[in-house]
This record gives structure tokens, sequence and C-alpha cells, in this order.
């Protein structure tokens, strides 16, 4: 506690003209509906969080690279909370189910909107078919208040999830789910205001925007060298029963084309990154 994770992502997004979202996990969240919200029957009414009008936010800003971080991650058992996130951020769709279709259509059906021009268009969609029809937009704004976000909501691309977590007798362990799908960063002591000094300091010129579309990861094969020595570590994790999947040799490939320094550095990060957290979490 208190060596500025925080602050590290707030900094970060600052620097590099990025939007950083801090959202408070409470230990008494259990499942999706924390995380998203949920569609009430009786009212027929979506009711949207914090978290979810974030994504509908950064699905209206495709080039704006989003950081959305989950502060105090563990207080809760994270695989409960952000189990579909978990399930469906490395799948072909990265679609969200959120609640059923059904409701959507009768939703607007009611207001008129559920004919072949609209569809199951989300929101937004709708307003740019109808910007030439005032009664239509009017109806739409109305359907919106009830239900601002369609049951199959994509994960926008532009959108990276970080987590800030402390380790003591007030936190829930990680599964190996969790720990399989993330990458690890032990950081020290970070001086906050130090950092914002040096971000103010700087002219706008100086600073480097990163828009989204250049935060994507890009997998490149590992050379000989580093494939042979990554196998070495595998083999050292299975002789402590510990398991390395598929997908960790998919991240060190993404990890390797994105990598912006020495050999030697990419070696200690996949390390302490990615096999000394199977053992130590």
């Amino acid at each position: 506690p208190g060596t500025g994770k925080t602050s590290l992502v707030e900094g970060f997004a600052e620097a590099k003209g990025a939007k950083a979202k801090i959202m408070s996990v409470q230990p008494n969240w259990t499942d999706n509906q924390d995380l998203l919200g949920f569609f009430n029957p009786i009212e027929k009414r979506y009711i949207s969080t914090p978290f979810l009008d974030t994504l509908i936010e950064a699905r209206e800003n495709p080039r704006k690279l989003y950081l959305l971080c989950l502060d105090e991650m563990n207080l809760a058992h994270v695989e409960y909370y952000f189990a579909e996130f978990l399930s469906k951020m490395e799948s072909s769709t990265k679609t969200l189910d959120l609640y059923s279709e059904k409701y959507y259509r009768d939703l607007m059906t009611e207001f008129d909107l559920c004919d072949q021009r609209y569809g199951m268009l989300s929101i937004t969609e709708m307003k740019k078919l109808a910007k030439d029809i005032p009664e239509d937009l009017e109806r739409i704004n109305e359907f919106a208040m009830n239900c601002p976000i369609e049951p199959r909501f994509r994960i926008p691309e532009n959108v990276r999830f970080i987590g800030t977590i402390n380790l003591d007798e007030t936190t829930k362990t990680l599964s190996p789910k969790v720990i399989d799908r993330s990458y690890f960063i032990e950081i020290p002591d970070v001086d906050g205001a130090k950092l914002k000094r040096q971000i103010d300091g700087e002219t706008a010129s100086e600073k480097q925007m990163l828009f989204a579309a250049m935060f994507l990861p890009m997998e490149k094969e590992l050379d000989k060298e580093s494939k042979e020595w990554i196998d070495k570590r595998v083999q050292d994790l299975q002789k402590l029963k510990v398991s390395c999947s598929k997908r960790m040799m998919k991240h060190l490939k993404e990890l390797y084309g994105s990598w912006p320094g020495p050999e030697e550095d990419f070696k200690d990060y996949v390390l302490s990154g990615k096999i000394l957290p199977q053992i130590a979490y």
C-alpha cells in the first residue's frame, strides 16, 4: 500500500494523451452485475454502472486509448466479478452477453423502433440512421433513457484493463485462471508528486500522443536463443508441478513483438511478469 500504483496509471495516461478511469473494487462484489449492471424486467430498463458507461464512451471514441483501472482488484474474488471478461477477452468476438435479446426487442416494439430499418442496432447506430428524422430521434432518445445498451456488447479494442493489488490479510488470493491471463509488474515506491512535476514541465510538443491503434499487441516469433531459454524455464515450472498454458507462449510472442529494449531486460520481465507469478501467487 502507498507505493503509487494508481498514480502510475494516471501519470502514464496524462503523459501519453490516454484516458484513465479508476474504479474502486468493493469487497462484496460477487458477479458480473457488479461491473456491468443488469436489466430490471419489472421496470423494463437497464441499470448501468460507471464501468459499463466507460466502455460505451470508449466505443464512441475508437482512436483514443482508455486505461480502465480496477483499484484494489483483489479485495473481492477476481474470477467471480471479472469472469465474463476472463472468458471473452481472448475470444474471436470479444462479445459480452448482458441480458436477453427478447427484452431489447420488446422495448424496441414498445417505442415503435423494431423494424427493418433499426433492427438490433446500438443506440449510437440508430441515431446515425435517424439524424434527419426528428420524430425518430425523439423516440430513440426516450428508448435510450430506458435501455442505454444493447444485449450483446463487443468489448472495444481501445480499452486496456489494469488492476492494482496488495497481498495482505484483507485481500483474496489470485486463482491460476487469473494469473495465466495477466502480466504482473511489481513496483517500488513511486514519487507521484515528482512524476506529476515532470509531466507538467513538458511542453505540448514534447508529449507523445499514444493513439489506440499504436497500442495493439504485435506477435513476433521468438528467436532460437530466447525460445530455448523460455523452454528451460517452463521445464523448471513443470518440476514444481506448475503448468504453463499455450496462452502464455502467445502472450510472450506479443510481448517480444512490442519489446523496445535490450534482450536481457526482456528475459528479466518474462521471469518477473509471467514465470514467477505462477509460483508466488
